[in-house]
């Protein structure tokens, strides 16, 4: 019987381009609604940066998709602290 760690050794094998393109189109989503005033090309260069980051350092698809949940939560918290601060209602 294979053991849970052994089942996720491959996860990334399982991920197709199809999968991690539709990650990248909700984080880009998410993103331009945090930060309107940013433009387009920053916003897919961050959500490159972003989900690159969590593919690498995820050791389960599960563990991938909680750290990119975990990762716009941290981005919403920061856009509304800051537009709290600058008194903007952009956000």
């Amino acid at each position: 019987m294979a053991t849970i760690a052994s089942l996720d050794t491959d996860w990334r094998d399982a991920m197709t381009r199809e999968d991690r393109i539709k990650v990248c189109q909700h984080i880009m989503q998410k993103l331009s609604t945090f930060y309107q005033m940013v433009p387009e090309q920053t916003l897919r260069e961050k959500t490159s940066a972003f989900e690159s980051q969590a593919y690498t350092h995820a050791e389960s698809r599960t563990d991938y998709l909680r750290r990119v949940a975990g990762g716009l939560s941290n981005f919403e918290r920061e856009a509304t602290a800051n537009a709290s601060a600058s008194g903007s209602p952009n956000v």
